[in-house]
Order: C-alpha cells, then sequence, then structure tokens
C-alpha cells in the first residue's frame, strides 16, 4: 500500500467504504464493523418481539387465573346457595302448619287457641334470603314482613277481637299464598331458579281460602263462607269501587 493510499485508510469512512483499505482486516471483525447498525437494529426489533410475547404470555396466564377464580367462586356460591335452602322446604311446612292452626282458631273465634309464632322457621327464611338472588330475596322478605306484620296485629292491645277476626281470614290466605309459592324453589326443583315477588289477586286469595284452608269442601250454606264473603268485602271494597266519570252522577 502506498503513501497515498495509509493516508487515505487512515480515516474510517474510507475504510468502511473502500475495498482496497480492507487490506489486513480479519472478515469478520470487518463485517461487524460495516454492518453494525443494521444489526444493532435487528437485535433491537427481536428483543422488542421477544417482549411482546412474553407480556400477552403473561397477560393469558392471568386471565386464565381471573377466570378459576370466578368459577371457583360461583361455584362456592352455589353450594351456600343449596346449602342456606336445603332447610327452607321444613320450614315452610312448619309456617303453613302454624297458618292452619291460626285458621282454625278463627274459625272458632278464639284467638288465645292459635299455636305459638314459627319464629325458629322464619329465622330459616331470614338466613337463606341472604344467600339468593335479589327477586327470590324479595319473595322471602315479603313473607318474612307480612308474618311480624300479622303476629303484630294480633298481639296488639288496642284493636278489638272482632276487628282482628274479620281481616285475620284474609292475612292467613296472603300469607299461605307467599309461603306455598315458595316451594318449588326451596326445593331446588329443576327450573325454579329463582322466584319472583307477585302481589296475591283477589282470585289469589280466593283459591288459597278454597285449596289451602278446605273452603271448597264446606258447604255452599256454611256460615263460614258467609264470613269470608264479608272480609272479602271489607278488604277489597275500596279497590272494587268505580269511580263515576264526568258524564256519571255520583251515588
Amino acid at each position: 500500500m502506498t503513501r497515498l493510499e495509509e493516508v487515505v485508510c487512515s480515516s474510517d469512512v474510507a475504510k468502511a467504504v473502500v475495498s482496497a483499505c480492507d487490506v489486513g482486516r480479519d472478515w469478520f471483525p470487518a463485517f461487524l464493523y460495516d454492518w453494525q447498525t443494521l444489526i444493532s437494529g435487528g437485535a433491537a426489533v427481536l428483543a422488542a418481539i421477544a417482549t411482546v410475547i412474553y407480556v400477552r404470555r403473561q397477560i393469558g396466564l392471568q386471565q386464565k387465573q381471573i377466570e378459576l377464580q370466578r368459577d371457583q367462586y360461583q361455584q362456592e356460591s352455589r353450594q351456600k346457595v343449596k346449602a342456606a335452602l336445603i332447610r327452607v322446604p321444613h320450614a315452610l311446612v312448619e309456617i303453613q302448619k302454624y297458618l292452619e292452626g291460626c285458621f282454625q282458631a278463627w274459625e272458632s273465634e278464639k284467638l288465645e287457641d292459635r299455636p305459638h309464632p314459627p319464629a325458629d322457621a322464619l329465622k330459616v327464611i331470614m338466613d337463606a334470603a341472604a344467600y339468593v338472588d335479589d327477586e327470590s330475596f324479595e319473595s322471602m322478605r315479603q313473607l318474612v314482613v307480612h308474618s311480624q306484620t300479622f303476629e303484630s296485629r294480633l298481639t296488639s292491645s288496642g284493636k278489638r277481637p272482632v276487628n282482628v277476626l274479620s281481616d285475620m281470614v284474609i292475612d292467613l290466605a296472603e300469607l299461605s299464598y307467599l309461603t306455598l309459592r315458595l316451594f318449588d324453589f326451596g326445593r331446588m326443583e329443576k327450573g325454579a331458579t329463582t322466584i319472583a315477588y307477585v302481589k296475591p289477586t283477589r282470585a289469589d286469595i280466593e283459591h288459597a281460602l278454597s285449596w289451602d284452608f278446605g273452603l271448597r269442601l264446606r258447604p255452599e250454606s256454611s256460615s263460614i263462607r258467609n264470613r269470608i264473603d264479608l272480609a272479602l268485602r271489607m278488604r277489597y271494597r275500596h279497590r272494587e269501587e268505580v269511580t263515576p266519570t264526568a258524564n256519571e252522577p255520583s251515588v
């Protein structure tokens, strides 16, 4: 190599572009030197790809863990519901027996002969209500609230017995309606996964009196039918009144 070539090749730029300056360099260091920028960029791209793959794998593992935890929570919740509902049918039977005893006391007009309130059975209903869905909770709540209201009316010292008796049979029919409609749900029958509250109509009350308390077996001339008819008229008289229109004279 001449003196001029040595001077030219002393420049780093010249070494990279002038083939004559490659004399004396090994091919591998020369390759790395000439392509170091491209090699660095490629390494950076590969590192980024590896990072993306790792992050996605971690996200996938976290999602699977969340799904497993959710499944476990749902399974535990279902087990709690089953454990809570397993005692409900027996509690409902106890409540219905209480209502039948109260009906007999109403029929004989001896309130003091009615059975003791089913406090333990109602506690079972209240405990189970904490584990069911919102709609079923409302049905259970209505049963508990109506039961407490019913007993409060009977034990109220400021109400005359005759007034208590006039309302009592309708309250019993309403409680029987609220009690019996919970049986399929309490037994966890197929398709009875929830039981939404539905306010009883007069038809529901009459059905409960006829079937739950055996009114259908009584003769038409039975005095108890007259008492029940009177109680129904008293309970629903305001709902059955028709408000006169502008073109109709009031009575």
